[in-house]
C-alpha cells in the first residue's frame, strides 16, 4: 500500500503512529542547490548552514517516535562549496535552466562564514548534530557516480561521489545482511570468479559451497560440522554437494581449498591468548573458524551505482538501485518505508516492488501527482 501526503513532514510526521515505521530511506533538499517551490517551509534555502543542519535535526526528531525501535534511518545528503560573495551559490551560471528548468532557480545569498570555495561539510554537519541527538550512527556510504557530469573546474578534483549515512536508534536492530550481500571478488585468481559466476547463476548457495568443502572430492567425511556422530556426512550434505558438482563442473575444485587470507582463524592463533591477565581475548578457542571463500560477502560501503535520469518534472531522483539495498537490509516484506522528502516517488516505487508498504511526504502538491504517475504500473517482485 502507498499512501502519498501532501504538506510539511514537521506537522505530518506527528500525525502516524507511533513506532510505525521500520525503514525511513529519503534525500532531503541539498542545502542552497534549488527551489523546488515558493513556499517558505522548504528546506534547503536557509541562510546558514547552521540553520539547514537545525531544520534538518528537527525533522529527525520528529521521525524518532515514528520509526521502530529496532528499524534503521538511510540518509543521502550531498555537499556545496562556500561562495558567500555570489547570489545563487551552485544554481546560477549559463547551465542553471538546463539542469534543473526554469522554474524555482535558488537565487538567494546563503552565508556560510567560510573562506570562498571552501567544501561546507554540510553531510557530516548534519550527522555530527543527530549523533548528538542520540541517533547511532552506523555506517557511512559513498555513493560513487560513474557516470558523473564533468565541472569546468581547474583547482580541485571532480566529485564523483554522494554521502549516505546509517543510523539507528539504538545499537542493536534488524538488519538483513545476507538480502543484500555481493558477490565475492579475488582478483588473484580468475578462475575462483568464475567458479563464483556459474554458482550463482545456478542459484548455489553458501550452504552448498559448505557441502563441497564437507565432501572434498571422494565424498569421504572431512568436517566435522556437517557429519552425523557415526563420523559420515548426512544425507542433506551429501545431496547439496552432488547439487553443486553438477552445476560447477570442474569449478567444484575452486571452493575445496582453504588458504590463510580465506579463513579467519580462531584456534591457536596469537589473539587467542588475553592482552591483560584476567580480560577476554580477542579470538576465543572456542569458536569455530570462518572461511571467506564462498559465494558471497558482506556488503561493502562504497556503492558504484549510475545516475537514473527521470523524464517527469524532477530534476534530483534518486536511483532505484540505491535504494533497494536500503529496504532489503532495513525491512522485511509486509514493513512500512517512510520518505518524507518523497520528491519523484522512486522510495515508494521500489518499496512497492519488493512487497513493502510506504508512506512518502512532500510539500510540494506536483509531485503528489508524479509519484502516483510512477508508482501506478510497479511490477511486484515475489520473494519464495
Amino acid at each position: 500500500m502507498i499512501t502519498s501526503l501532501h504538506g510539511d513532514c514537521l506537522e505530518l510526521l506527528p500525525t502516524l503512529p507511533p513506532a510505525s515505521v521500520q525503514c525511513i530511506v529519503t534525500s532531503p533538499p541539498y542545502f542552497g542547490l534549488r527551489r523546488y517551490s515558493d513556499d517558505p517551509r522548504e528546506i534547503g534555502n536557509e541562510p546558514t548552514p547552521a540553520e539547514y543542519v537545525d531544520h534538518l535535526v528537527s525533522v529527525f526528531t520528529a521521525a524518532w517516535d515514528v520509526l521502530a525501535d529496532d528499524g534503521t534511518l538511510w540518509l543521502n545528503l550531498g555537499d556545496s562549496y562556500a561562495n558567500d560573495t555570489k547570489w545563487g551559490g551552485r544554481t546560477s551560471g549559463k547551465h542553471a535552466a538546463g539542469l534543473q528548468g526554469s522554474d524555482y532557480i535558488g537565487r538567494n545569498r546563503h552565508m556560510t562564514g567560510l573562506p570562498s570555495k571552501s567544501l561546507i561539510g554540510i553531510p557530516w554537519r548534519v550527522a555530527f548534530v543527530l549523533q548528538d541527538a542520540g541517533w547511532v550512527l552506523r555506517n557511512e556510504i559513498i555513493w560513487h557516480k560513474p557516470s558523473v557530469m564533468p565541472e569546468s573546474v581547474t583547482d580541485r578534483l571532480t566529485r564523483d561521489h554522494e554521502t549516505m549515512f546509517l543510523f539507528t536508534k539504538q545499537p542493536h536492530y534488524y538488519f538483513n545482511q545476507a538480502a543484500i550481500a555481493e558477490p565475492v571478488r579475488r582478483a588473484d585468481r580468475p578462475q575462483y570468479m568464475r567458479a563464483v559466476e556459474i554458482a550463482l547463476e545456478a542459484g548455489l548457495t553458501n550452504e552448498h559451497i559448505d557441502a563441497i568443502r564437507a565432501a572434498g572430492i571422494t565424498d569421504t567425511g572431512k568436517t566435522q560440522k556437517t557429519q552425523s556422530g557415526t563420523g559420515k556426512n548426512s544425507d542433506e550434505v551429501l545431496r547439496l554437494a552432488a547439487e553443486a558438482k553438477k552445476a560447477l563442473g570442474g569449478y567444484y575444485r575452486e571452493f575445496l581449498t582453504v588458504s590463510v587470507a580465506d579463513s579467519f582463524k580462531r584456534s591457536g592463533n596469537k589473539r587467542s591468548a588475553p592482552v591483560v591477565p584476567g580480560n577476554n581475548a580477542t579470538h576465543r578457542d572456542g569458536r569455530d573458524d570462518v572461511h571467506y571463500n564462498k559465494l558471497t560477502r558482506n556488503r561493502r560501503t562504497v556503492w558504484r551505482i549510475a545516475s537514473q535520469p527521470l523524464r517527469d518534472e524532477h530534476f534530483a531522483a534518486f536511483p532505484e538501485a540505491l535504494v533497494e539495498p536500503c529496504i532489503l537490509a532495513g525491512s522485511r516484506p509486509g514493513d512500512t518505508v517512510l520518505d518524507m522528502f518523497a520528491g519523484s516517488g522512486t522510495v515508494l516505487r521500489v518499496a512497492e516492488r519488493l512487497q513493502r508498504s510506504s508512506i512518502g511526504i512532500d510539500l510540494n502538491g506536483d509531485y503528489i501527482d508524479l509519484q502516483h504517475r510512477r508508482t501506478d504500473d510497479v511490477q511486484v517482485e515475489l520473494f519464495v
